[in-house]
């Protein structure tokens, strides 16, 4: 066989791996949210992207300077709100089973390797983390998985055989839209680009470069979000040993530590056996990883945030992806054949999906999450038979409401469906819209979580951020017992 064909053979096996890597991702987002414990657990924050992509699509999550809106963006053909949120945590997804890849691209780019070490890493998740975890790294509206799989992308294309130019300009691209969409990517990538560079004497000219297309890629998204986005993120550092020692909590509480520990053993019982060991690369992973740890522990915006675990997604992927990466090795050089151990992952997962999600049941119709399911059906069918303009009231309770609002709405003709706004947290992005529905066009009708009708008409006002000139006039409130809860009705106008 000649050279020629060699070289398309390996085109064609890397094609049709590559092609296999992201079926596995489509079918864990095609899956997974369908599961007992991933079905259904929408809050305010997931649903929000659902009425960003069809109601306004900006370019960060609203009223922020981060998040970058990738998938509200990708929906956004998709109207039907249900089907658009459907579609993003389908992606959401997508992302997150695919997130060890920005770790273990820097170890092995082989696609038929990184299909096995992806699959164990998701093995590994799905088994030793808590449902609330598990929710939070697989469905809820986080972009920590996105931006590893960009990662991941960019340092791929550093070896493609297009034109160096174009490879310089899709790699820059590519890292913007990770930074920009989850800043805190260069926590790890940059010491992990520094450290893993460092070990590879070969390739330090790639990796030095990558290094300077990242670094320019974190000020090109630096630069964006501060002119197009809403100034609310803070960075500040807080060293606090109690920071650490809540972290720890928070991880302790979340992972299941002796099944982790296991895990973990047979790892280093494979690294016994691994034909490629790289001890030095692992160490350095490791490290960072528990480097994150003590760094985000004792930042002001963990402690703002209760150290959400959702804030450790990345250490957690870290972890997993060293524990794939040793196993796999040793799996792929038994004496089996390709297939047969693509279909042994396909059963683990599929073994995580019954067991470690809980198998299926009637929740996969649901979006919205229990504590606001039945609370928000509730309203909604009283928002669409009163012609409701606004909903207002705490933020949870509104976002969830306004959704259910919209989606039942499909039900009428499209010549009576109305514009429904959320006067609440975030709402100050639809003021124009919100005043051309309303301002001298007579009396609107709102509902609201909230006991008074004054304190009502504050929060409409105060949440869509409306000037002096423009006046809420009260027409008449009246109480309204929807779900076992009393909410007010009220009629106004807009002045």
């Amino acid at each position: 066989m000649n050279a020629n064909a060699l070289g398309e053979s390996s085109r064609q096996h890397l094609c049709l791996g590559i092609m296999l890597l992201i079926l596995s991702g489509i079918f864990a987002g095609v899956v997974f949210p369908l599961t007992v414990t991933l079905a259904g657990m929408q809050d305010g924050d997931g649903l929000m992207t659902a009425l960003i992509s069809t109601q306004k699509l900006t370019w960060y999550f609203w009223g922020q300077d981060r998040l970058l809106n990738v998938l509200p963006a990708l929906t956004h053909p998709f109207t039907n709100i249900e089907t658009n949120l459907r579609l993003q945590v389908m992606l959401r997804v997508f992302f997150a089973y695919l997130a060890p890849l920005g770790v273990l691209i820097f170890f092995n780019r082989q696609p038929r390797f990184l299909i096995v070490a992806t699959a164990i890493a998701n093995v590994v998740i799905l088994s030793c983390l808590s449902a609330y975890g598990l929710f939070n790294i697989y469905v809820q509206h986080n972009t920590a998985g996105m931006s590893l799989v960009l990662l991941a992308a960019a340092y791929a294309l550093t070896y493609s055989q297009l034109p160096k130019v174009l490879v310089a300009l899709l790699v820059m691209l590519t890292l913007c839209v990770a930074y920009a969409a989850n800043f805190a990517l260069l926590t790890y990538a940059l010491p992990m680009i520094v450290l893993i560079g460092a070990l590879k004497t070969a390739e330090r000219k790639r990796y030095g470069l990558f290094l300077a297309a990242n670094l320019g890629a974190i000020l090109v998204a630096k630069l964006h979000s501060s002119y197009f986005g809403e100034a609310s993120t803070s960075y500040g550092l807080l060293i606090s040993f109690d920071g650490i020692i809540e972290s720890t909590k928070t991880l302790y509480e979340n992972l299941h530590l002796f099944l982790f520990a296991t895990f973990a053993a047979a790892a280093g019982i494979c690294y016994r056996y691994a034909p490629q060991k790289r001890p030095w690369q692992i160490a350095a992973a490791v490290c960072i990883g528990l480097g994150l740890i003590v760094l985000l522990a004792n930042t002001l915006w963990l402690k703002m945030n209760a150290y959400n675990i959702r804030y450790f997604i990345t250490t957690l992927v870290i972890f997993t992806s060293v524990i794939g990466y040793l196993m796999a090795q040793v799996i792929l050089s038994l004496n089996i054949r390709y297939s047969v151990i693509v279909g042994l992952c396909t059963v683990a997962i599929a073994n995580c999906v019954m067991w470690g999600l809980g198998g299926f049941n009637s929740g996969y119709k649901e979006l919205v999450g229990p504590a606001w399911r039945d609370q928000s059906a509730a309203v909604a069918n009283v928002a669409v038979a009163q012609h409701a303009r606004v909903i207002a009231g705490d933020f949870w309770d509104v976002w969830a409401a306004v959704y259910q609002t919209k989606r039942e709405q499909r039900s009428l003709p499209k010549a009576e469906r109305i514009a429904v706004y959320g006067g609440t947290f975030r709402a100050e992005i639809l003021r124009d819209q919100f005043l051309d529905s309303v301002r001298g066009k007579g009396e609107q009708n709102a509902l609201c979580f909230y006991s008074r009708a004054d304190q009502c008409i504050q929060e409409i006002a105060a949440r869509f951020h409306l000037a002096p000139e423009y006046t809420i006039v009260l027409k008449t409130s009246e109480t309204l017992q929807i779900s076992n809860r009393p909410m007010l009705k009220l009629v106004f106008e807009v002045n």
